[in-house]
């Protein structure tokens, strides 16, 4: 079984390992995992704010935010990304290397406790967060979701895993590769089409984009020098992203002035993180027929 312990603020976590010594913590609070560490417990690889707030139902800055039944604006709730990450999840399954959450509305009679579904989004639905630790410290997360519905109802839905990323070297020296190609949205100009031109994403300035139909595996590159200018300093560290039935990716870093902007966010702290988010997003919203299910997972790997 994963250990149920008490996190900040009196919140319920679920702390998972595996057989090498990595450890996941997850919140029930929106099945928000907010550590992914080494065997030697004091590396987090995922960057969280240490001005994140742990009082529900303020989403937790950071970690993986789960966002659902919309990314962003692109669905009918006035909260941005929905309100998973802004939810209380119930512990229904786990181990010692894994943990699975459920947030659900089938009725008044059979919802998750305490839920109340907003009036902006009626529709029945489960949403499942599986949670795991590989043998190798390798994270799986697992977002399946169900529509109950005996009527005639489609769930449709947008959504994201929100990953925020730790950089040992900065955000001036990572890069993101494998987007080459790929059409994008760039939030900064309204949204604006592009055509993405460089091998390598780079970072030198505020950076909010979602990437459309992108491959399954992408990199986050964070080190030193570029290889040629240096090589005793060539990037060798970062993270290899492996997904299946997203078919976007969102980039994003705040940079200084927006960040200053954000009150559960240090003022310097963008300069030591980077998001690079699996998402179905600008390619169009999933529609789920009654008694259908969606599963969209990603797995997270050091390079």
């Amino acid at each position: 079984m994963a250990e149920i312990q008490i996190g900040n603020n009196s919140l319920t976590k679920a702390v998972i390992r595996s057989a090498n010594g990595h450890t996941a913590e997850i919140y029930t609070h929106g099945a928000h995992v907010t550590s992914w560490k080494t065997p030697n417990g004091e590396e987090n690889l995922l960057f969280y704010s240490k001005e994140a707030i742990f009082n529900p139902p303020t989403a937790i800055r950071g970690g993986v935010p789960i966002c659902w039944p919309q990314f962003s604006d692109l669905g009918p709730c006035k909260t941005q990304h929905g309100f998973a990450r802004n939810s209380e999840f119930s512990i229904i399954n786990s181990s010692t290397n894994s943990v699975t959450m459920e947030l659900r509305n089938e009725g008044a009679e059979n919802k998750t406790p305490g839920f109340s579904p907003p009036t902006d989004f009626p529709q029945k639905f489960i949403l499942t967060c599986k949670v795991s630790l590989d043998q190798d410290g390798v994270l799986h997360q697992e977002l399946v979701v169900q529509n109950p519905s005996t009527a005639t109802d489609t769930l449709k839905f947008t959504c994201a895993l929100h990953t925020y990323f730790t950089l040992r070297n900065g955000i001036r020296n990572a890069a993101v590769e494998n987007l080459k190609g790929c059409r994008y949205l760039d939030s900064l100009q309204g949204r604006m089409e592009c055509v993405e031109a460089e091998e390598k994403v780079k970072f030198p300035g505020e950076v909010d984009k979602i990437y459309l139909g992108v491959p399954d595996t992408l990199k986050i590159l964070d080190g030193g020098a570029e290889k040629g200018e240096k090589p005793e300093e060539a990037v060798v560290a970062g993270f290899k992203i492996e997904k299946t039935a997203f078919s976007d990716a969102v980039v994003w870093n705040p940079h200084a002035a927006k960040a200053a902007k954000m009150a559960d966010f240090g003022n310097d702290e963008w300069e030591q993180m980077v998001c690079v988010e699996v998402a179905q997003a600008g390619s169009g919203a999933i529609e789920l027929e009654p008694g259908k299910q969606w599963a969209g997972w990603q797995k997270l790997s050091l390079l």
